[in-house]
This record gives C-alpha cells, sequence and structure tokens, in this order.
C-alpha cells in the first residue's frame, strides 16, 4: 500500500499481486475495513469490482462465496492509481 495515497471507498487501483488471473486488472474499492494483527500492526482488507469479472476469480461460488461482483482483496495486492 502507498502510505501517502492509502485505499478508501471510491479509490481507483490496480492488482499487483502474486494470482495471475487478476495481473494488471483495473477495479474500484467498494469496501474498505482496518483490523489490528495479532502483531500491533494494522491489518487492511477491502472488496474491489473488476469490471468484466463477475462470478470468476475470487467471487466465483466455489471460492466460497458469491459476491455480486466484488473480490475480497488485501491491501498489499493492490496499487492506488486514482
Amino acid at each position: 500500500m502507498n502510505i501517502n495515497f492509502p485505499i478508501k471507498v471510491g479509490s481507483l487501483v490496480e492488482y499487483v499481486g502474486d494470482a495471475n488471473f487478476y495481473k494488471g486488472r483495473v477495479g474500484v474499492v467498494t469496501f474498505w475495513k482496518e483490523d489490528w494483527h495479532f502483531n500491533g500492526h494494522p491489518s487492511q482488507s477491502c472488496n474491489v469490482h473488476f469490471p468484466g469479472l463477475e462470478g470468476k476469480g475470487r467471487d466465483e461460488a466455489c471460492a466460497g462465496r458469491v459476491m455480486k461482483g466484488v473480490h475480497p482483496m488485501a491491501d498489499d495486492e493492490l496499487r492506488v492509481i486514482g
């Protein structure tokens, strides 16, 4: 995560994590939360809508739950671009 440009609802983000399925995809943050990890450091997660990926990837039924077009992501998988 870029500390100078934090993730928030409405942020335009690019996926920069390891999953090839999402590489280079751009989406919009629809939900964001921050929790405190057991090690005392903040842990951030969010849901991102990636156009055209509805029902695919982490939004697939076999992935645990269908979220109607949004994909759960960790903050270190994303880079804010707008």
